[in-house]
């Protein structure tokens, strides 16, 4: 392709980007209340007579037309007055980029752009999902508005990780264009930005923003250091551990330094465990836990020294002085801090040695049965986790104990040490009547660990959560684990759930968008016809996620029976979607 072909390109696309953009401002009422005010100016420039006229009168066509004659007119303006830089050292080829077009229908883009922008639009999450899963996100005119969502509490992480990548490095120079390094989450999600495309390319940004940087863009540098500079990032960790600063840059240094190996680093991370603050603590747990010192174990294991239990100090006699009184008070203050301190300590080296898997970290029996909760808790998490055969011996008869706290360990020790045997332990526990009598408690814990830790490859599981779905206390538990496990043949069960007013619709319709069967879709039909209201919205995006066209035609219908307008309209958008295109329809996430 000759220099001439490309300059041809390059226009083309630019003139589609001006003119989708056009057509996206001319839809902003204050775009609109803009353009009354830009009548009086129409004799310097006559394209904002035109602008101005289109804006208030005319179709949306000529809005954008006009729209992209004042930005040709700005364009040469500006091209008129700029005064290129003086060239410097060697050229050398840009780095290559993934191609960037504008593939995407006008609508599309509309709806995009709305999500990105506008705050309070209703499913703008839901919408931009769908579109980082359909890969509808490489479009030239989205670009901009990507860039402006790492602002957004809300995008902001969701655009960095599974958007921006995908554009590659032909980004990274409009992401430095609004680095300030001064910022909070919106700059260091930038700094993010720039390694995921550039990667070392990144150091020259990285290394500025670790030393002058806000507390929030210096962590965040420092952990995205240790990606491209491991050993850079370990010396700046330990140093920064030692001294006093912000919470965030110490806590962050704690993590780096998880995966140093060096004896320094150890003692940094023994140091920042009795940190004043809790971040800083849990961070050194943390790193701890997975630190590749041999060295750790050991000293883990002699945290755990039996406290000091001296009591809170000596009493005050009746006839001491107020003096005395007050000395006295405070001595007994301050033991009861360090004693408190020293409780804190034990639960957080216990996390830290549950986490490890070297062999040689064990749990002392008598932490156990500790008279403090936050020690033996961390305690029997650690010893079951660690796989110890006490533990199951100790803990098996915790399932019918009357605290919450040793039940819960109960079952997860039957899962951790006799995955085989889990069903014949817990199964009796998931019955109507049992969990009526332990509200529920117990069985919560069970399912916790089925949905998220174990792979519930007995079928039992399934027979036994398809029978207590009618079962308030276990219902939206029983409902999660079925759609996590794809079972299809809780079906039935599950639409026959969608006719109980005491239902939970909300849970069973996204079981059933998950599980993708189309038996589910005439059920949904006859939900829609008893109740039009917005709590249904579910129901219609669980229509849209099933993508069965059969359903378009009562859906035509519904619309015509809605007495409301907004809902009358979104029945008659997904009918014709679920016939051609299969679009999107407005997430029901906030719809109230």
């Amino acid at each position: 392709m000759t220099l001439r072909d490309e300059l041809r390109d390059l226009e083309r696309n630019a003139t589609n980007l001006l003119f989708a953009g056009g057509s996206v401002a001319a839809l902003d009422p204050d775009v609109r209340r803009a353009a009354r005010r830009l009548g009086p100016l129409a004799g310097t420039l006559g394209a904002l007579g035109a602008l101005a006229e289109a804006l208030r009168d005319r179709p949306r066509r000529e809005a954008a037309r006009a729209l992209l004659n004042l930005a040709s007119a700005a364009d040469r303006v500006q091209r008129a007055m700029a005064q290129p830089l003086a060239t410097t050292g060697e050229l050398e080829p840009l780095a290559p980029s993934p191609a960037l077009d504008s593939p995407l229908p006008t609508e599309e883009v509309e709806a995009l752009h709305r999500a990105l922008t506008q705050r309070s639009m209703v499913g703008r999450v839901a919408r931009v999902r769908e579109a980082i899963r359909e890969g509808r996100v490489r479009d030239l005119r989205l670009v901009r508005a990507w860039l402006g969502a790492l602002e957004d509490p809300t995008l902001g992480a969701m655009v960095t990780e599974e958007v921006l990548p995908l554009l590659g490095p032909s980004v990274a120079g409009a992401v430095r264009e609004t680095l300030t390094m001064t910022g909070g989450d919106g700059d260091a999600r930038r700094l993010r930005t720039l390694v995921s495309v550039e990667g070392a390319g990144a150091l020259q940004d990285l290394l500025p923003a670790l030393e002058a940087g806000s507390p929030a863009v210096r962590a965040e540098a420092l952990a995205l250091l240790a990606r491209i500079e491991p050993a850079k990032a370990f010396l700046r960790a330990r140093a920064l551990c030692r001294e006093p600063g912000p919470v965030e840059l110490r806590a962050a240094a704690a993590m780096v330094l998880g995966e140093d190996p060096d004896d320094e680093a150890l003692a940094c991370l023994l140091l920042a465990l009795e940190d004043p603050e809790g971040k800083v603590q849990e961070a050194a747990a943390a790193s701890l836990g997975r630190s590749p010192n041999p060295s750790v174990t050991p000293r883990l294991q002699a945290l755990l020294e039996e406290p000091h239990t001296a009591s809170d100090g000596p009493a005050s006699t009746p006839d001491a002085t107020p003096a005395e009184r007050l000395a006295a008070r405070r001595q007994a203050l301050a033991v009861r801090a360090e004693r408190e301190a020293r409780l804190a300590l034990q639960a957080r080296v216990l996390r830290a040695l549950g986490a490890r898997r070297d062999g040689l970290a064990e749990v002392p029996p008598r932490l156990l049965e500790h008279p403090d909760p936050n020690v033996h808790r961390a305690a029997r998490r650690a010893a079951v986790a660690l796989g110890h055969g006490v533990a199951l011996e100790r803990v098996a008869s915790w399932l019918d104990s009357a605290d919450p706290e040793r039940r819960g360990a109960a079952v997860r020790a039957v899962f951790a040490l006799e995955p085989s045997e889990a069903f014949e332990r817990l199964g009796p526990s998931l019955t109507p009547e049992a969990v009526r009598r332990d509200g529920g408690t117990l069985l919560a814990t069970i399912y916790d660990v089925l949905v998220h830790e174990r792979d519930g490859e007995d079928p039992r599981w399934t027979e036994r959560s398809t029978g207590l779905l009618k079962e308030p206390l276990a219902q939206s538990w029983c409902v999660e684990y079925l759609a996590s496990r794809g079972a299809r043949d809780s079906i039935d069960a599950l639409v026959e759930l969608l006719r109980e007013d005491s239902a939970d619709r909300t849970t069973v319709l996204d079981a059933l968008m998950r599980l993708g069967d189309g038996r589910a879709v005439e059920p949904i039909l006859d939900l829609l016809e008893r109740d039009l209201g917005p709590s249904n919205w579910w129901a219609l995006w669980a229509l849209e996620s099933l993508d069965d066209p059969s359903a378009a035609p009562r859906l035509q219908v519904l619309s015509e029976r809605s007495q409301e307008v907004t809902t009358a309209r979104t029945l008659r958008e997904l009918a014709q979607r679920l016939q051609r295109d299969r679009g999107s329809i407005p997430p029901p996430a906030a719809q109230k």
